[in-house]
């Protein structure tokens, strides 16, 4: 345009008719030629800055999604060991008060505090496997994984929340099978699956009217080589 208005207003090289037209011409071409490339590399430095500040954000968004996951997974982390540990210390707490009132009486109940003594021990114990399981889950070595009995894994973790069952009004009744076969598994994962089944039935128990609560766990074989562990209200 500036080329076209100089020429028809007769200003500038482009307008002087001192020129031969063909210079004149071949100056326009340059000069269209040099203002060409020029918006070519001013189009390439945007389209670069467009691609760089994309990439920038595409980064920033992966980012902080990977920092939203991983603050979710510590905050179910923090959760699950929180649930875990909370039962055997609500039974250490309530055993441990339960000790002290038999002890204090006039004359004092040895035997009767005996029991809510081996319950503490129990689930002192069981806090122990609790983070011991924990702490082996993300360990870098692979779990090692041995023979277990299953019902000795149902009827500790029953024992566990004994206190809590009770609570509840909740009887618990274990169908457990005899002479079943052990399997290969981590004990203490296999313990966490256990009380945490236990758990939710105790919750779903918990949102009914029935006086008549009853848990029932039941083991039984299932063909040659499976083991099958069903929780029943």
């Amino acid at each position: 345009m500036a080329i076209v208005w100089t020429t028809v207003l007769g200003i500038g090289f482009f307008g002087d008719p001192n020129f031969l037209i063909t210079e004149r011409v071949l100056g326009a071409q340059a000069s269209i030629l040099v203002v060409a490339l020029s918006a070519y590399v001013l189009a390439a430095l945007f389209a670069e800055r467009r691609e760089s500040a994309a990439h920038l954000t595409r980064s920033y968004t992966i980012l902080k999604r990977e920092r939203d996951n991983k603050l979710m997974n510590a905050q179910a982390i923090v959760a699950a060991i929180a649930h875990e540990v909370r039962q055997p210390l609500t039974r250490i707490t309530t055993g441990s008060n339960a000790a002290q009132r038999f002890l204090k009486m006039i004359p004092p109940q040895h035997e009767k505090a005996q029991t809510p003594l081996e319950g503490i021990a129990n689930a002192a114990y069981r806090t122990s496997e609790v983070i011991e399981g924990f702490r082996a889950l993300f360990a870098k070595s692979d779990q090692r994984q041995q023979l277990v009995n299953v019902n000795e894994i149902i009827r500790g973790a029953l024992e566990s929340m004994s206190s809590e069952l009770a609570d509840h009004h909740v009887e618990p009744r274990a169908e457990l099978m005899s002479e079943l076969p052990h399997v290969y598994g981590n004990r203490s994962q296999l313990q966490e699956v256990v009380s945490n089944l236990l758990v939710n039935a105790l919750e779903a128990m918990a949102t009914t009217s029935d006086a008549n609560r009853v848990l029932r766990v039941r083991t039984e074989l299932r063909g040659h080589n499976t083991v099958a562990v069903a929780v029943n209200l």
